[in-house]
């Protein structure tokens, strides 16, 4: 990978990281309409933020973005707390 294809790159994140969450899981959890609206963001987008929101319960919320990841077949780029980012190369 080049070095200006990283530089980019990590462009891309930082402004991922400074915009609001494309979506939001709530008290609900990680639902089949979820997992459904990840992916169709992902379509559009490439790379998304996605937030676990404060009235969101689990006993395991790494298992949860494990399964997230695994059923949208995208990459894990980041976790800070609550806040994911999610990358999946775009349909072309």
């Amino acid at each position: 990978m080049s070095s200006q294809l990283k530089k980019r790159l990590k462009n891309r994140i930082t402004q991922v990281l400074n915009e609001k969450a494309k979506v939001r899981i709530g008290k609900n959890g990680v639902t089949p309409a979820i997992i459904t609206e990840i992916d169709n963001q992902l379509a559009i987008h490439g790379l998304i933020k996605v937030r676990f929101l404060n009235n969101y319960v689990t006993e395991n919320l790494d298992e949860d973005i494990k399964s997230i990841v695994k059923k949208t077949i995208s990459q894990l780029v980041d976790k800070r707390g609550k806040v994911i980012l999610l990358y999946k190369p775009m349909e072309e």
